[in-house]
């Protein structure tokens, strides 16, 4: 209008819904190898069940994902950001301490058929591993401690390892010889029919 009419007018006004961000915060892990948060422009007042979602989960080493944490996402886009957060489940992983020929000697030693080889226990990801205060044993042997790599590093009843990776892993005994161990050969000799004695016929120490 370019002139007031005779009868008065009345105008009203326009308004346009402004779109806010909502963010999906990976929370320590990522979409990729460099996107941690994914954002969304999300019209006010649009209702929670109607609001996006990332179609690709997050991932995050050591841990399974288990949904976003929306309890505190209001029922309509407010007037501001949001930002929710990935919730996550830390895994276990096994250690294994495998002796080889030695065993680990239970409580009765008159009863050794519930003597063990080896021992496994699951640990959570990322917290500390510790070896068993209990060394095992072998006949004719000392036993250094337990490694997984060789001899390169060995750990000590008791000792802290480190924290658990993502993967289950296995420490094998370390072994020396014993030098004053007494070892007893028997000789057989076989007869002309080709069989053998009962008893040795001489001993060696």
């Amino acid at each position: 209008l370019t002139t007031m009419p005779l009868n008065g007018g009345k105008y009203y006004a326009t308004w346009d819904v402004l779109s806010f961000t909502l963010t999906y915060d990976a929370n320590g892990g990522k979409f990729d190898e460099t996107t941690t948060t994914k954002d969304f422009s999300v019209d006010y007042g649009t209702a929670k069940a109607d609001m996006p979602a990332p179609e690709a989960k997050p991932t995050r080493e050591g841990h399974t994902f288990n949904g976003w944490l929306t309890a505190s996402v209001p029922e309509t886009m407010p007037a501001g950001p949001v930002r929710v957060f990935a919730d996550w489940t830390p895994n276990e992983y096994d250690v294994t301490f495998d002796a080889g020929d030695g065993v680990f000697e239970n409580e009765t030693p008159d009863d050794p058929s519930d003597d063990t080889s080896s021992v496994t226990d699951p640990v959570e990801y990322d917290t500390p591993v510790y070896v068993p205060e209990e060394a095992p044993v072998k006949d004719g042997y000392t036993f250094d401690g337990w490694t997984a790599d060789d001899g390169e590093n060995v750990y000590l009843p008791g000792e802290e390892i480190g924290n658990m990776g993502a993967d289950d892993v296995t420490y094998v005994a370390f072994w020396t010889p014993n030098n004053n161990t007494a070892y007893t050969v028997k000789h057989y000799y076989m007869d002309a029919e080709g069989n053998y004695p009962a008893e040795p016929a001489a001993e060696d120490i």
